[in-house]
């Protein structure tokens, strides 16, 4: 299901999710579990898309390093194949194994504390170089899910200090994810998704991150990385930034999430994909 401008809704989606150690582990469910998912939604009349959420250790099993960059495995080479025709719309990606079990806000709280990390970009490497891999054509983007701020407890009273930083590490993902677009003829974005709890919850937290901070430190970087002036440097930022909107946040936040779409489009902020599935 797709709105007017291509934007992928999350109805019916199927999210294939490894919290478990190998390659082989997520192979085992997109060959067994997630077609038999992926019938009972088409049972019910819903066109199923499909989120795939890895851990860095099954990334290992996907990707090996060759030189400055990576080549695929014979794993990849089968999820591919298993992917072929589905609608593929996120790749979500985390750092470590959630065997055993994670509290939601201890990994929340770990993921966006790391936006604020220098190695942020290092840490998400391999998974935005996976993406072109995967991308196969079934929509016009694939974009990787990613936590949009620091849970606000981190955050409070060091926004001066913390902000640049995440923009500037927002940046560095725009400018990978850009260089891959450019040398592969896919469109890869990042989707940032505001979460509850976090600095940027809501739409209006973002519009006033995206002014403040993504387009001046931001735009900055990506002159200095890729050597383009303002205009293009922003013009990447639009294209390579998004947000994945949630409608089921938004309703946990008290916001609606009409509203908050129309904030975003009203600022020029684009938005990769709605999840219409907990609302």
């Amino acid at each position: 299901m797709r709105s007017r401008n291509g934007i992928p809704f999350g109805v019916g989606a199927v999210r294939i999710f490894s919290g478990r150690e190998t390659a082989e582990d997520l192979l085992d469910i997109v060959e067994n579990s997630f077609p038999r998912m992926e019938a009972e939604l088409a049972r019910v009349g819903l066109d199923p898309v499909c989120e795939v959420r890895l851990v860095g250790q099954v990334l290992d099993g996907l990707l090996v390093e060759d030189g400055d960059g990576y080549v695929e495995t014979r794993a990849l080479g089968r999820l591919k194949e298993r992917l072929a025709d589905r609608r593929l719309i996120a790749v979500g990606i985390s750092g470590t194994s959630m065997k055993g079990g994670t509290a939601r806000e201890d990994l929340i709280a770990r993921n966006g504390v790391s936006w604020a990390e220098d190695r942020k970009l290092e840490t998400m490497r391999k998974g935005l170089h996976l993406l072109p891999h995967l991308h196969n054509g079934t929509v016009p983007h694939l974009f990787v899910q990613s936590l949009a701020g620091i849970m606000r407890r981190e955050i409070e009273g060091r926004e001066a200090e913390l902000n640049p930083r995440i923009a500037r590490n927002v940046a560095r993902v725009a400018a990978e994810l850009f260089r891959l677009s450019e040398a592969s003829g896919k469109q890869l974005q990042l989707g940032l998704d505001p979460t509850r709890g976090q600095s940027l919850m809501y739409a209006h937290e973002v519009v006033a991150f995206w002014e403040e901070h993504l387009s001046v430190e931001g735009s900055d970087l990506l002159m200095e990385e890729i050597g383009v002036g303002p205009a293009k440097a922003d013009e990447i930022l639009r294209a390579s930034v998004k947000i994945r909107l949630d409608a089921g946040h938004k309703r946990m936040n008290f916001a609606d999430p009409t509203e908050e779409a129309k904030t975003y489009a009203d600022h020029g902020i684009g938005v990769c994909g709605i999840n219409l599935g907990n609302s």
